[in-house]
């Protein structure tokens, strides 16, 4: 099972507080926007959006059977820019796992998540980059 999937619907506190780490990161919860940085902790709006966001992405990464069946397993770090009228306007595997299957699995998640919601009041930029770490990680028993 996609432990992404997991984690989306059913948070584990060391989950809970690596996502409230990004707030106050500036390495990891900065988006850039027309060229410009922008802290999520600017804008109410701007966390709300970023965290939607990264649930749909995270709930439609598939976890690749082939992949599963050779037992690779990987991080994936994925950034997208996305338009203010919610559409993908691209996308790019910046740090990639060693398995190409696991590449395309979380570049497809992005694209089959798009497109995105709008830009809300409070937004004020034409587009806005994220970046998202995937991981990829088999159960063990």
């Amino acid at each position: 099972m996609l432990i992404q999937r997991y984690i989306a619907l059913q948070p584990t506190s060391q989950r809970k507080q690596e996502v409230a780490a990004w707030k106050f990161d500036s390495t990891a919860s900065s988006i850039g926007a027309d060229s410009t940085p922008v802290e999520l902790t600017d804008s109410p709006q701007t966390a709300a959006y970023a965290e939607a966001m990264l649930k749909k992405v995270y709930a439609a990464t598939r976890y690749p059977q082939s992949a599963i069946r050779r037992g690779e397993e990987g991080d994936v770090t994925l950034t997208l820019t996305i338009n203010r009228d919610g559409s993908l306007a691209s996308s790019e595997v910046t740090q990639s796992s060693p398995h190409p299957a696991l590449n395309r699995a979380a570049r497809a998640a992005a694209i089959k998540a798009s497109p995105f919601a709008v830009f809300t009041q409070g937004m004020d930029f034409d587009s806005a980059t994220f970046t998202i770490p995937i991981e990829f990680k088999l159960q063990q028993d």
